[in-house]
């Protein structure tokens, strides 16, 4: 579960400082989140909550922050953080609907409350819980969308509705129109592109999705290189970001800037232990695209399987001339092909 800041925004690619403009606190607060920065999350929903202590909004962002802290911890932790935001989430819906008037922007965080649950059942499992809020959740923002075109933050969780759903194997596909659950890729991916360029407050997290979420293949994922270069320099601390750019230069073709950005990754998180070990991984790919055997061989103590290893020590041969025959050749560069201008953190007001 990845997509822990479904609804919130963060501040554009290019960064403009808070004092510059009337940026809303939501904003504010899943910036400092996707930057690891939880204590000023912490301290600007503190401070909103004591500015505007009749709105019900800051309740949803506190189990925003519950989430955002879980993505970093695992075993009990991570159960324990979950287990939390469920119950955050659950008593922000049942404030909201407890009152005599439910605006648009209450709608949408009705909608994005239901997503954020339904995604954590989702990951534990659970189905049937899963599938009817996260039914609801669809079925709230549709309605939200078509009566208020403005909404269109509801476009992040719409997206990855119909991207999910309507990437299922073309054998499933009967099935996941009998239940209701049917979408289409394109269509998801659309939205989310849509989601990042018109999106109040959650233009940049949409972004993150296409990057770095979806797991997406050249030459798909290579319409936003740039993009991906602007989130890694905008949002510095986040592992995942990081990772996501590396790996995508290397599915684009250009090894030598995704050998660039793994060793800076390298060097920036050397204290996570699994993010080094995932960027070895992706150092092994990157020296056999560039078919640099010897630089190969250096890693393989670092590998416990060693057909893997093999296997990718004889396509980096392949691709240094070192063997004969065509079973293998490093991927041609595909170049940025729609650049996306994330939405401006000061239009979000």
């Amino acid at each position: 579960m990845k997509w822990f800041v479904l609804c919130c925004g963060l501040l554009s690619g290019l960064a403009v400082l808070a004092d510059e403009c009337d940026i809303p606190p939501a904003r504010l607060i899943v910036d400092a989140l996707l930057d690891k920065r939880f204590a000023t999350a912490e301290k600007t929903l503190q401070d909103w909550q004591a500015g505007q202590p009749d709105s019900l909004q800051p309740g949803f962002y506190a189990a925003s922050i519950t989430l955002a802290r879980a993505q970093y911890v695992h075993g009990d932790d991570y159960t324990a953080l979950n287990d939390h935001a469920l119950e955050q989430l659950a008593a922000f819906r049942k404030q909201v609907t407890g009152k005599k008037t439910v605006s648009a922007e209450d709608e949408l965080l009705l909608g994005m409350s239901e997503a954020f649950s339904a995604r954590i059942f989702l990951d534990r499992k659970e189905w049937l819980k899963a599938y009817s809020i996260g039914r609801q959740a669809r079925d709230r923002l549709r309605a939200l969308i078509e009566k208020n075109p403005q909404q269109q933050d509801a476009y992040l969780v719409l997206g990855l509705y119909e991207f999910y759903t309507g990437d299922v194997p073309v054998m499933l596909k009967w099935l996941t129109t009998l239940i209701d659950l049917s979408g289409n890729r394109q269509r998801g991916l659309d939205w989310l592109q849509r989601a990042v360029e018109h999106g109040r407050t959650a233009a940049p997290e949409a972004a993150r999705i296409l990057v770095e979420e979806l797991a997406l293949k050249a030459p798909e994922v290579c319409q936003w290189l740039v993009l991906n270069k602007t989130l890694r320099e905008t949002y510095p601390a986040n592992p995942r970001l990081a990772y996501a750019l590396q790996k995508n230069y290397r599915l684009c073709g250009f090894p030598d800037q995704a050998l660039q950005e793994n060793l800076r990754a390298s060097r920036q998180f050397r204290g996570d232990r699994r993010m080094v070990s995932r960027l070895i991984g992706q150092r092994l790919l990157i020296f056999r695209d560039l078919g640099d055997t010897k630089s190969m061989r250096a890693l393989q103590a670092k590998f416990v399987d060693p057909a893997y290893f093999e296997k990718r020590l004889n396509e980096g041969r392949h691709v240094a001339g070192e063997r004969d025959g065509k079973a293998y050749s490093a991927p041609a560069p595909v170049h940025n092909t729609h650049p996306l201008t994330i939405k401006p953190a000061c239009d979000a007001g």
